[in-house]
């Protein structure tokens, strides 16, 4: 599955990683706080609910669970885990 693009949240707070993919799906992933030592094989969500190609996510600056996403179907999506 190709990845369309990777945000980092904060590092010093969330410690999580948006993976976008162009099957209007987002994996979260959570970064252990040792750092990456192996491969992470299980993701935190699947989120969806786009019904076209993704175009963008972000984190919100000072809200480390809030996941803003925009796609092609004309929609802006926040997402809270």
């Amino acid at each position: 599955m190709p990845v369309l693009s990777l945000v980092f949240g904060d590092v010093k707070i969330s410690q999580k990683l948006a993976e976008m993919f162009f099957v209007v799906q987002i994996k979260i992933w959570r970064i252990p706080r040792d750092g990456l030592v192996r491969d992470l094989t299980e993701h935190m969500a699947l989120l969806s609910g786009h019904t076209k190609r993704l175009g963008h996510c972000e984190w919100h600056p000072s809200a480390d669970s809030i996941l803003l996403s925009v796609a092609y179907d004309l929609k802006v999506r926040r997402t809270t885990n």
